[in-house]
């Protein structure tokens, strides 16, 4: 019989970003108040005993500064890889590559844009009118918040909505679990 664990998705949109006219979209950094934002998020991560085991992570500049500044809250994954399918690449690109994630990753964590991070959760998550984390999700997912969907079984078998949205937190806001 084969053990099957329950599987952990952190969904991170990027910090706010500064923004000047010179500077290209991929290359802008966090302006202070994504940074202050990205800090809370991994303090928050740490405080519900989450750890990545692997951090995928858009390229884009932001992103790599939200991780950095998550990181700093004591999280520390086997692995963090850069991909621009986070960047660029549409929910569902995103739901087909959960799948071939390592079995020995318990808990993944994706760093990236909105709208694929808000759409991956429709994919992925059993819609739940009852839920809290739902209501408080709503259809926005700001700059700096995060979500975390849990899924009983192995990456190879989470296909459509079959998760649940456990948690959903946005900076300045309590975070509320389901």
């Amino acid at each position: 019989m084969a053990v099957s664990f329950v599987r952990t998705l952190i969904l991170l949109r990027h910090g706010k970003s500064s923004w000047t006219a010179d500077t290209n979209d991929s290359d802008r950094p966090l302006a202070s108040r994504g940074r202050l934002d990205a800090h809370n998020a991994g303090r928050s991560i740490k405080r519900h005993r989450l750890n990545p085991d692997l951090v995928v992570c858009s390229p884009t500049q932001r992103s790599k500064d939200t991780w950095e500044c998550v990181a700093d809250a004591g999280l520390e994954p086997q692995a963090v890889a850069y991909s621009t399918s986070v960047e660029h690449g549409p929910a569902s690109e995103l739901a087909r590559d959960l799948v071939s994630t390592p079995g020995m990753v318990r808990c993944l964590m994706m760093v990236g844009h909105t709208p694929t991070m808000r759409d991956l959760i429709d994919q992925l998550a059993r819609p739940d009118g009852d839920n809290p984390a739902w209501r408080k999700l709503g259809d926005r997912f700001p700059t700096g918040a995060f979500a975390v969907l849990t899924f009983d079984g192995g990456w190879e078998e989470w296909v459509g909505p079959t998760g649940q949205l456990a948690l959903f937190e946005a900076p300045g806001r309590a975070a509320v679990t389901g």
